[in-house]
């Protein structure tokens, strides 16, 4: 008996090949015979076949001639199965596709043990996951692997970057995703966040929302952060821990530290393209950058253009010259295409540059005074000097600076009270 809808047979057809290599062939038959749709026959026929593939094209040719019903026992093994992803294939060709607005992780990625982490964590329970770490460490990099990841496990996925840097951007990349998924966009921008909900409740497919150099997460909304089987959320910002509004709660154990390379990884990356360089001096550069991934891509691409050695190099970043940024701009600019980072650099200088003027004046003071000291264990008691004012307000300056430099991820301090030290990154 042939099957009676057409859009159906179509759908098995069309999906044939992305079903057929993930489909567990004898759960499947399991569940079909108790629903009545195939036969001890059917099963061993599709049996005989020698690879797990070729058992599962056999299934998909005989279930067309098993009547409309066989197509919705098929959906419902395969949901029962927990592979929501291939039942959602054949709900209707028009959320077949994905929906995204991601690009792809940059070509020279690499895996690191933070992008490990990250991915073992995805794959975990948690639905809410944030990377915090400064700039440049790699955390938007990590986030593009896993959105490619996601569409590979969720072939009909939204997968959608949210420009959180600031309130505007926010609300635009939000609207922008309503009109994607073919839904009004309300003229009160106070109703976006449960609009988008309702949309993405109505697909009925996996989400990844990632929400980008989120600064303030007092943008951030219950609809927004709604769960939903087989969905995620991530999070990328430099603050250790983001400001909340009262009717969101995100826990501390969501927050992964992204740091960059570890220092062996440091010198593998800058290997791969930079093999003639002797092994001290890719350690030295490695460690010139403290590891962070932004700063070391650049300069590796610099090396290999220019042949030049690490001792040349390492020359010019002392000098502070901007020549050096805007080589590693435009070299930067094929791959980071933030709008955001248009007027402040794509290069690590500048970003850091830009997340040390979120610092307030007087901290900013004194923070700058570590340009000129060794970057690893500064007795942060001698930073209180640049403070003129009583002793109760220079450690009041101190305790804010601890406060702010950690926050945004720009150093770590151990100790205590006049015991503390404070250790930044060396390129800065």
């Amino acid at each position: 008996m042939v099957c009676e809808d057409v859009e159906q047979l179509d759908l098995l057809r069309k999906h044939r090949r992305d079903i057929a290599t993930c489909l567990d062939t004898q759960k499947t038959c399991l569940l079909l015979m108790n629903s009545g749709v195939l036969t001890e026959w059917d099963r061993m026929v599709i049996e005989r076949e020698e690879s797990p593939t070729e058992r599962a094209q056999t299934l998909l040719r005989i279930l067309p001639t098993k009547g409309t019903n066989a197509f919705h026992a098929f959906r419902e093994a395969l949901k029962e199965q927990g592979q929501d992803n291939l039942a959602a294939l054949l709900a209707s060709d028009k959320v077949c596709k994905p929906v995204s607005n991601v690009a792809r992780a940059v070509s020279h990625f690499y895996t690191s043990e933070d992008a490990k982490r990250v991915n073992q964590i995805m794959e975990g329970g948690k639905f809410v996951v944030v990377l915090s770490g400064i700039t440049g460490s790699g955390k938007s990099q990590v986030t593009l692997w896993q959105a490619a990841l996601f569409v590979e496990r969720h072939p009909t996925a939204v997968v959608w970057r949210l420009d959180g840097h600031d309130k505007k951007s926010f609300l635009t990349d939000k609207q922008i995703l309503l009109e994607r998924l073919k839904e009004n966009v309300p003229s009160d921008d106070s109703q976006v966040d449960t609009c988008v909900a309702k949309a993405l409740d109505n697909r009925k497919t996996p989400v990844l929302l990632i929400i980008d150099d989120l600064d303030d997460g007092l943008f951030l909304s219950p609809e927004l952060l709604k769960q939903r089987e087989g969905s995620k959320i991530l999070l990328i910002t430099h603050r250790k821990r983001l400001q909340q509004p009262a009717n969101v709660s995100i826990p501390d154990e969501s927050y992964i530290p992204i740091n960059g390379f570890l220092e062996d990884e440091a010198v593998d990356f800058l290997r791969m393209q930079l093999q003639q360089h002797p092994p001290d001096e890719l350690q030295r550069l490695a460690s010139k950058f403290s590891g962070l991934p932004l700063g070391l891509a650049a300069a590796r691409s610099y090396l290999r253009h220019t042949k030049a050695t690490v001792e040349n190099y390492l020359t010019l970043l002392e000098k502070k010259g901007t020549k050096l940024e805007e080589k590693a701009d435009k070299w930067m600019s094929q791959f980071y295409e933030k709008p955001e980072l248009q007027q402040t650099g794509r290069n690590l200088f500048a970003a850091l540059r830009m997340a040390v003027s979120k610092l307030d004046q007087q901290t900013k003071s004194m923070f700058q005074l570590t340009g000129y000291m060794d970057q690893s264990r500064i007795p942060i008691v001698v930073l209180k000097e640049d403070v003129n004012d009583s002793p109760a307000m220079r450690n009041m300056a101190l305790n804010d600076l601890v406060m702010q430099v950690e926050d945004l991820s720009l150093g770590t301090v151990e100790g205590l009270d006049n015991d503390r030290v404070l250790s930044v990154h060396e390129v800065r």
